[in-house]
Order: structure tokens, then C-alpha cells, then sequence
């Protein structure tokens, strides 16, 4: 577990700039219909339910030793904001990802230093605070490996399979623990690269993305550990499983 509290946003370090964020609201929320998405023969359901976007909000105060200081660092952290989508870390060890909305500065007047409160509202994607730290292990199919989610809400897995000699025409993941299947077909020749992201929902073929030859439903895997089985046309294809542990 992490004991240190870093306050960054993006590029953009709180704390090595003297500035303290130390207030911090979240209003949770779930998205509890399925996502839906649409197919040529037909439409796909993925049952798994996501966490909505969530506002959040962080307020503090910046200090500057004169006006000209102070001005540059609102200079700054705007900067900082007009880029969009960022990466917030409270802590060293997970994040979450926001999109800036509104900012709000008041300027304070009548203090030997030169201040300003400020207050940003984001917007979190899904509400929930993903590792710093990528898991990834390589396997070969027709195994059953047991993986472990250290978080304490579901996270997705990003699966890469090269083709072996002779290509690839199948390759089915399960999670038995929540009985989850994902089959893609097709035909990939020897060296190919199949990207299966359970969290984008996105399938690569040799660079190309497409949803051809896929079935079931992208899946993902719960706190603690998940039971998991691969199968694959050759059997014994090797491929890489990729996670990040996430809270709520």
C-alpha cells in the first residue's frame, strides 16, 4: 500500500508549486443499463454494468511571493487545464482520469503574500481509481490460470496473441468465476498480432480494428481471484494478459 500523497494533474505538481489541494469532493454514481453495441448482424449486449462519469471537484489555494509570481503560476495550472483529458494522482499508487469543466479563481486581497483560492471541477470517466502498476504475464492456450484482482471493484484485461505456425483461426477466453465468454474466429497467418481489450472493446486483426468474427461479451475480472480458461485453433498459442487493479 502507498503512504505518500503526490497531487498532480497531468504534468502539473501541486505541491512542488506550494499550492494546497487539500479538499477533494466525489459524487458517486452507476450506470446500471448494459452497453449496447451495434453490429452488421444484429447488435451486441455486454451485461457487464460500468460506473457512470462522476464529478469531482478540488479546491485549495495558490500562494505567490509577488504578483508577477502569482500570475505565473495561475498561468500554469491553466495551461494545464485547457489541455483536456488528464491523469490525477492523489495518491503514488493508482489514478483516476478526468476531463477538466470549470475553473473558478478568487483572488484574495490585504495578505503580505500574494493568494488565490481556486476551485476545478472535473469530470472522472467511470469513477474509479486505476494501479499505476501494469500486471502482465504470458501464457499459452488450453490453461486455466488463476489471476488476481488486487482492487476492489471489477477491471478489464487486455489480451495480445501472436499467431503461431500454421496461423490462427480461433481463440476463445473465458472467466469462469462469472461466467463470461469472448470467442473471436478468423484467419490470421504466422507472426500476425491479435489485441483483444476488454476495456476499450476493441478488437485488432493484424492492425485493423474490427469486430468481425467476434461473439459473446467483453468481460472482466472481479475482486480477488477469477478462474480463467483459454483455448485456441492451433492449440498451445502463446499470448500476453495485461491488467490494472482498480477501486471505487
Amino acid at each position: 500500500m502507498a503512504d505518500t500523497m503526490v497531487w498532480t494533474l497531468g504534468s502539473y505538481d501541486f505541491l512542488a508549486n506550494n499550492i494546497e489541494p487539500y479538499t477533494v469532493s466525489l459524487n458517486r454514481g452507476w450506470r446500471l443499463n448494459p452497453v449496447i453495441l451495434p453490429l452488421g448482424q444484429g447488435v451486441l449486449v455486454n451485461t457487464t454494468p460500468k460506473r457512470n462519469a462522476i464529478p469531482l471537484n478540488i479546491s485549495g489555494r495558490i500562494s505567490g511571493t509577488s504578483s508577477a509570481n502569482l500570475r505565473s503560476k495561475l498561468d500554469t495550472l491553466t495551461a494545464i487545464l485547457d489541455d483536456g483529458r488528464q491523469q490525477l494522482n492523489i495518491f503514488d499508487d493508482r489514478y483516476i482520469n478526468v476531463t477538466p469543466q470549470t475553473w473558478q479563481i478568487e483572488f484574495i486581497r490585504g495578505s503580505g503574500l500574494q493568494l488565490a483560492d481556486f476551485t476545478i471541477d472535473l469530470l472522472a470517466d467511470e469513477g474509479v481509481w486505476i494501479s499505476e502498476t501494469l500486471d502482465s504475464s504470458d501464457y499459452t492456450t488450453n490453461t486455466t490460470p488463476t489471476v488476481s484482482n488486487g482492487g476492489n471493484t471489477s477491471t478489464p484485461i487486455k489480451l495480445t496473441i501472436t499467431a503461431p505456425s500454421g496461423g490462427l483461426t480461433q481463440f476463445i477466453s473465458t472467466n469462469s468465476t462469472t461466467n463470461k465468454i469472448l470467442t473471436w474466429d478468423g484467419n490470421l497467418l504466422v507472426g500476425d498480432i491479435l489485441i483483444i481489450d476488454m476495456g476499450t472493446m476493441e478488437i485488432t486483426e493484424a492492425g485493423l480494428s474490427t469486430l468481425d468474427g467476434f461473439s459473446g461479451v467483453f468481460w472482466e475480472i472481479n475482486s480477488g481471484n477469477n478462474t480463467l480458461s483459454f483455448t485456441s485453433t492451433p492449440t498451445g498459442t502463446a499470448f500476453t494478459l495485461e491488467k490494472r487493479d482498480r477501486w471505487s
